[in-house]
Formats: structure tokens, C-alpha cells, sequence
């Protein structure tokens, strides 16, 4: 019976230690453009920022995908460091891992929308954007 008892309550503490985080860890984004399009980040080259690469995932109309990091985006985002990404025509876009100066990303790729959020704006928008081709 001790042993029981004992097992439950070393089960109930490790338990009680994988809480998950405060905040949230996903952004979702919806394609509810007539084409297929790319959402990218901008990777910068460690020992020069003035070289950038641009990585994303193609989504078809009518598609989504979930950005995800370990921990939160509330302790990744502010005002000063709001979550940007990019909205990419797939015809006109530089390969992936490809560096290149970074004032060419107008030039290499056929930017179609900019979008830069701070916290307020993800809340507001219940952490789903959706991309409409406007």
C-alpha cells in the first residue's frame, strides 16, 4: 500500500511540473487568395546582416499552415520586435537558402504583402491571419 501511495505521488508531482506554457505557441495563416503563395521569413546571415535569405512555405488556396515555437510568441514579440513575415508570389522567388544583399529582396522576389504584428494585433485577430490577396 505504501508503495501505492508513494508511486502516485511522485506520478502526481512529475505531472504537476509539465504545465503547459503561459501564451501561445502557434500563428496560424490562411490563404484565402485565388493562387498559390509562399508566406516566408527572412533569414539573416550570421556574421553579415546585411545578407538575407527568405524561407517559407507554399500554401495553395484555401490552405494554412501553423507556425510553432518552443515557448511562446509573448515572450518573443513586442512593440519594438513585432512578428513580420512576407507574402510571396512562388514565380518570382529566390531560392531557399540562397544568400543575397539585402536591399535586392525587391529585386529577387515579387514581394505581394508585408505583414508586421505586435501582440495587440494577433490578439485581436484571435492568432489567425488570413491572406486574401489584397
Amino acid at each position: 500500500m505504501k508503495n501505492t501511495i508513494g508511486l502516485f505521488i511522485i506520478f502526481y508531482l512529475l505531472n504537476a511540473g509539465s504545465c503547459e506554457p503561459d501564451g501561445h505557441d502557434t500563428i496560424t495563416i490562411i490563404n484565402h487568395s485565388p493562387d498559390t503563395v509562399i508566406f516566408a521569413s527572412i533569414f539573416y546571415y550570421a556574421s553579415d546582416p546585411n545578407l538575407i535569405y527568405i524561407g517559407g512555405d507554399y500554401v495553395k488556396n484555401g490552405g494554412s499552415i501553423d507556425w510553432q515555437i518552443r515557448g511562446s510568441y509573448e515572450d518573443e514579440i513586442s512593440d519594438e520586435k513585432p512578428f513580420s513575415f512576407l507574402v510571396v508570389n512562388p514565380h518570382k522567388y529566390n531560392p531557399t537558402g540562397v544568400f543575397y544583399p539585402r536591399d535586392s529582396l525587391y529585386v529577387k522576389n515579387e514581394i505581394l504583402k508585408k505583414y508586421t504584428l505586435t501582440l495587440r494585433d494577433l490578439d485581436s485577430a484571435n492568432w489567425k491571419i488570413t491572406y486574401t490577396g489584397k
